[in-house]
């Protein structure tokens, strides 16, 4: 056990005292090298673990940013949250100063290490590219509603623009967005309708004589519902809404709604926004409702890269309908990978444990048998292991699939778009499925701990659910 490894054992063992209204603090007892189960079960693979590690990570450096990155997360003093209960603080007054904290502070560490691969000033550098993906996968796993803020902001909100949006509309919103000047939101679902989007009843309707669209909400089942967070932080919303030209309906189109002010964060007017309140899991995120009151928006803030509307009225309907819902692939794309990690950390946890308890002497009477020795125990964890893997290469896979239709889509080829819009959508249900049985079914073997918060299982359940609600 090195310096680290007693440090964060000393400062949970002192959370936990606190609980026990005892008159004395516990300690550790020392354990001797020679009976750690764990050190005995590495040493028995059959396979360099580290050189897997490496495969499974796509490389040696990325694998070195995680473990700096967890490396300063466990000592930082403020990137530390010993209760992980809300990571991110709620409301519009601290977030933006909060989230440039989180990325300085991430930055640094690829910069306490010339190893390290950096930030670099190319937007699509490999390196800063194998770190930001490094630092997003940590993070998420030590907090998934700082994840679900960064997913919403930077893979809805932005991706919307960037997939949907001209170049001019790119160069009005993108810039302040990146540097956080403006935080966006993805306001799609509404009370009344979830996935079924030409049932949305969100109105934009076109006024030839302003050159503005009118956004309205001319229902209560109209109300924008569930919006990641349009509760209390963000300012701008991506607003799926019913295009209306002189009493024709052209169908559901994307437009970039200011909700609050920049510099106050107080409600824009005619818009009204709440909060949803209390969630079974991710309550560092504040999923909210928006009701739009005949907003008026200039005609250039309706996304139109594929369907334009020309001062006059005159409406051009996109290649395909599916190019309106492009942003949501990116999402998809995203469960995938986080049934994958998540089953991951959950099993690590299980596995674990099973070579550490001892449950029961053996014929001979030497002492208690591992429960991982147990066969019962095997057929419960083993499959998912296996099945785990599985996942991790076929999340792999398909964003591979994902990111080679972006680069096709920027060229504006449309061939493989129903392909992965169709991939995409099944495999986020398959693999959610998947994983939430998983996650049980490792809570269910730690026996009564695995009801302990502590053991970081059920923490996890909560957390994975709203992937396999919605």
């Amino acid at each position: 056990m090195d310096h680290s490894d007693t440090k964060t054992a000393a400062r949970r063992l002192k959370t936990v005292s606190s609980h026990l209204h005892v008159g004395r603090t516990l300690s550790a007892a020392p354990c001797a090298a020679s009976i750690n189960p764990l050190e005995v079960e590495r040493k028995n693979a059959s396979f360099d673990v580290r050189q897997l590690t490496f495969i499974l990570d796509r490389g040696e450096e990325i694998t070195r940013a995680k473990e700096l990155i967890s490396d300063v997360l466990e000592n930082d003093e403020v990137l530390r949250d010993d209760d992980r209960i809300l990571l991110f603080p709620l409301g519009f007054s601290s977030v933006k100063q909060t989230a440039e904290l989180w990325s300085n502070r991430a930055l640094a560490a690829g910069t306490d290490n010339p190893d390290i691969p950096r930030s670099g000033k190319k937007a699509k550098d490999s390196k800063s590219a194998a770190t930001a993906d490094a630092f997003y996968y940590v993070l998420s796993l030590y907090d998934p509603s700082w994840a679900t803020r960064i997913g919403v902001h930077f893979g809805l909100f932005v991706n919307a623009i960037n997939g949907q949006g001209t170049e001019a509309q790119k160069a009005k919103f993108l810039p302040r967005a990146q540097k956080w000047q403006i935080i966006g939101c993805f306001a799609m679902t509404e009370l009344g309708h979830g996935s079924y989007i030409r049932g949305f009843e969100t109105t934009a309707t076109y006024d030839k004589a302003t050159a503005e669209f009118v956004i309205n909400s001319p229902t209560d089942t109209s109300t924008k519902w569930w919006i990641g967070l349009a509760g209390q932080t963000a300012t701008h919303a991506a607003v799926f809404a019913r295009l209306l030209i002189d009493g024709k309906d052209h169908g559901v189109h994307v437009f970039i709604v200011q909700i609050r002010d920049t510099v106050t964060g107080e409600q824009m007017p005619n818009v009204t926004v709440g909060d949803c309140g209390a969630k079974m899991g991710r309550n560092g995120l504040d999923n909210g409702w928006i009701q739009f009151h005949n907003v008026r928006i200039p005609r250039e803030d309706m996304l139109m890269r594929w369907a334009q509307v020309s001062p006059e009225g005159v409406y051009t309907q996109p290649p395909k309908a599916q190019v309106t819902y492009g942003a949501l692939i990116s999402g998809r794309v995203g469960m995938v990978q986080d049934s994958s990690d998540y089953a991951k950390k959950a099993l690590t946890i299980a596995v674990r444990y099973s070579a550490v308890r001892r449950q029961f002497p053996d014929a001979e009477d030497k002492g208690e048998e591992q429960i991982l020795n147990y066969q019962t125990h095997q057929y419960r964890l083993m499959p998912l292991l296996a099945t785990c893997y599985a996942y991790h290469f076929t999340a792999d896979q398909m964003k591979n699939k994902f990111e080679s239709m972006i680069s096709e889509l920027e060229q504006g080829d449309l061939t493989t778009l129903n392909s992965v819009h169709a991939l995409s959508a099944g495999l986020k249900a398959y693999s959610t499925w998947w994983c939430n049985e998983a996650l049980e079914q490792a809570r269910q073997s730690l026996g009564g701990h695995g009801y302990s918060a502590y053991a970081g299982i059920s923490s996890l359940l909560a957390d994975f659910a709203v992937c396999w609600a919605i």
